[in-house]
């Protein structure tokens, strides 16, 4: 009786783990339950790849205007003091550009000048930068081809994914399932499932699913990856070697930064990212300069689809601003004129740019406390403005 007794015990633990081993791999459902739920020190113990500073860094004209800065952010109602403010929304960093220079930079709850900080989604902001150095010049027609051109494996799953170009997966307006929400046994649920994963490739070959055909707007992790891997394969070039040589250093990046990847040195485009904040804003001081015909760095057509919405809905449309989607950026109309736009990450992670007022606020932060990111940019869109007119 012993002897059934364990093999029947064996039996009933081995099978649904050899099931977990198959389908998930047992080294990540561990990670999912010890790690849970995602956070800014994440950097630390994540596989990563290293990118190195610029050989030819472009350093920022420093002209502190703090005093003004401050005053423009204190003209909301629940900012009375702007460092005390920071301080108590979980803040690590606040940095200003206008005009080119430095007017305001300040560093909070322990964070160093110069260190490296968890960007989160603002990644797919940075990829869609990588993209655009490529895509136009040297991939001539690769944003209007199907997915199934370069990532062919995906319609032995579903032939529907034929249907889906690379514009679709860059607008997150591919039709393919995303729930943000994760809820027991959790390793089953989309977010972890890439944002945790041991081969990143082989998760996006095997779990997404056709919830609708193109055009309506999902945000969703899938198709930033999907992306990246289609245009890794286009290009012939590895995603590291194209983050370093195409992105970092041209961009002429003061300090290293680093790329989080999975655990076959698959970077995760939509949240792996991790840099100085400095840098962060030199990102945001480039799409500027690319707006205002001062920099090369991106093609100007490629610049226009991010900048400028057309006839779709906005996304979110709550009071003002309004949101739309563009090429891996969040686009808020000023009514007349350019664009307002900006990089957003989990936990309170910007790059926003306010080209009519020629400004750049980055925030970073480990969380945000009890505002949200409506919150954040209503604040940035109306300090913008403040700043524009107080010159």
């Amino acid at each position: 009786m012993s002897r059934i007794f364990t093999s029947v015990v064996f039996l009933a633990l081995a099978v649904p783990l050899a099931w977990l081993e198959w389908r998930y791999g047992l080294s990540y459902v561990a990670r999912v339950y010890i790690k849970q739920e995602s956070d800014a020190s994440d950097i630390h113990w994540k596989p990563r790849i290293e990118l190195q500073q610029s050989s030819n860094k472009r350093q920022l004209e420093t002209q502190l205007d703090t005093a003004r800065v401050a005053a423009a952010f204190n003209t909301h109602t629940e900012v009375s003091d702007l460092s005390d403010f920071m301080q108590a929304t979980e803040a690590t960093s606040l940095i200003v550009l206008q005009h080119g220079r430095l007017i305001y930079e300040e560093h909070f709850n322990e964070h160093l000048p110069g260190e490296a900080v968890a960007t989160f989604s603002v990644s797919k902001s940075l990829f869609s930068m990588l993209l655009g150095r490529s895509a136009v010049d040297h991939l001539s027609g690769f944003m209007d081809a199907s997915l199934e051109q370069y990532v062919p494996e995906l319609l032995s799953k579903d032939p529907r994914f034929s249907a889906i170009t690379h514009q679709h997966l860059i607008n997150m307006r591919s039709g393919i399932a995303f729930d943000s929400d994760v809820s027991f046994p959790f390793f089953n649920e989309d977010e972890p499932l890439i944002y945790y994963a041991d081969d990143l490739v082989k998760t996006l070959l095997a779990h997404p699913e056709i919830e609708n055909e193109p055009g309506q707007f999902l945000y969703n992790d899938y198709n930033p990856n999907l992306l990246a891997l289609a245009f890794a394969r286009a290009s012939g070039r590895s995603l590291p070697e194209l983050l370093q040589s195409e992105l970092w250093e041209p961009l002429g990046a003061n300090f290293d930064a680093m790329w989080m990847t999975d655990y076959h040195g698959f970077p995760l485009i939509e949240s792996g990212f991790a840099a100085a904040p400095v840098d962060l804003a030199l990102v945001g001081q480039t799409m500027l300069d690319i707006g205002a015909g001062r920099s090369l760095f991106l093609p100007k057509a490629w610049h226009r689809e991010i900048t400028t919405v057309g006839e779709e809905s906005p996304v979110y449309a709550v009071g003002e601003p309004v949101w739309h989607y563009r090429n891996g950026w969040w686009v808020m109309p000023r009514g007349t004129g350019a664009a307002d736009y900006s990089a957003i990450g989990h936990l309170g992670q910007y790059v926003y740019v306010s080209p009519q007022n020629d400004l750049v606020i980055v925030r970073t932060g480990y969380g945000r406390a009890e505002w949200d990111d409506i919150d954040f940019i209503k604040l940035f869109y109306t300090t913008a403005t403040e700043l524009g007119n107080s010159l």
